[in-house]
């Protein structure tokens, strides 16, 4: 992107539209003349036969560009495309050829990338363009979550760090909105299927992705709490499969669920924490919304397993229910102990 101390023919050949559009030869868009030779560039306009001096002389901005990373075609675009002015004099006594620096730059933007969240701090009309990570689906449900765009979250039971679908995100925060902890038989209480679909289309289409927020077709508290136990159960390989319903239904207190959640994959344990967290904000409200934690538990509990014979699946629902429940229970342990030791 930076002419060196004296012009080659190779190199000449390489930049001649943007020096002929510069010189004033060629219009923008005209074609380039073949075999257009450094003598004849001299014959044409003398005040621009500084092909000895360095191109970072003639433009401090374009020195740069090389450790911006911008190519000399980019270079050559952009010169083209009269993003770099050209209106500067020229200096006849130096046979020098000036090129205006650039006036009143602003930052408009910073974008990062992370595998995670993908691009983040796009400007807010980029960010219904549907960019994402490579490799990332545009669906949510009943997608791997190697496939999904993740948010980084560590545990608050057992402190597992690993990513949450945005999708898991959007669906709390409609939640959180409606104050789901306040409605009775939250979770229990059927969402009409009419607007589950609707949601689920625009959901899978990222229409709400960007900002975490609420579906423009979700109407009710229930659609959110259905599609959110409805995500889990469509997993293509649910949260408790790793665990044979044999070691679940030995499972008989809280430190015999925390064993067997300790022995899941990181990332379906960090769904499951990120799951009781949930639940047990609800739990805490039990008086008004009527949900228990063993409630709670025999609602999710068909949400997280769905591997072995569906009858004996069926009788062991109660023991994947009582699991839950031990781990809702050690979670609102967990939060009493930090608020008594944050009054003290």
């Amino acid at each position: 992107c930076a002419l060196r101390a004296r012009f080659s023919p190779v190199w000449y050949r390489q930049v001649r539209p943007a020096c002929l559009l510069l010189a004033g030869v060629v219009s923008a868009g005209a074609p380039c003349v073949r075999g257009f030779s450094p003598v004849r560039y001299r014959q044409v306009r003398p005040a621009c036969a500084a092909s000895r001096l360095r191109y970072r002389q003639v433009h401090p901005a374009c020195a740069a560009s090389r450790r911006c990373g911008i190519g000399r075609c980019a270079l050559r675009a952009r010169l083209l495309a009269g993003v770099v002015s050209a209106g500067a004099p020229c200096v006849s006594a130096s046979r020098r050829c000036g090129i205006g620096s650039p006036t009143e730059a602003k930052h408009m933007a910073h974008v990062e990338f992370s595998s995670y969240e993908g691009f983040t701090g796009l400007p807010d009309d980029w960010e219904d363009t549907g960019i994402s990570a490579p490799g990332v689906s545009k669906r949510v449900f009943a997608v791997p979550i190697s496939k999904l765009r993740l948010v980084p979250y560590t545990g608050t039971l057992f402190g597992t760090q690993a990513g949450i679908p945005r999708v898991l995100i959007t669906l709390r925060h409609a939640l959180k909105k409606w104050r789901a902890a306040e409605v009775v038989y939250i979770f229990r209480s059927c969402a009409e299927e009419t607007e589950c679909r609707k949601v689920m289309e625009e959901l899978d289409a990222g229409e709400v992705m960007a900002g975490f927020g609420k579906p423009p077709s979700m109407t009710s508290v229930h659609t959110a709490a259905g599609l959110l136990t409805r995500w889990y159960r469509q997993m293509p390989v649910c949260i408790l499969d790793a665990v044979s319903l044999e070691e679940i239904a030995v499972c008989s207190s809280a430190d015999a669920a925390a064993t067997l959640a300790m022995r899941l994959p990181d990332q379906e344990r960090a769904l499951l924490e990120w799951l009781i967290d949930i639940l047990a904000e609800v739990a805490a409200a039990s008086d008004i919304n009527k949900m228990t934690p063993k409630n709670l538990g025999l609602v999710v509990a068909p949400s997280l397993k769905r591997n072995g014979d569906p009858i004996q699946m069926l009788l062991s629902a109660g023991k994947i229910a009582e699991m839950v429940a031990f781990l809702i229970e050690m979670r609102l342990a967990m939060t009493e102990d930090t608020s008594h030791t944050e009054s003290q």
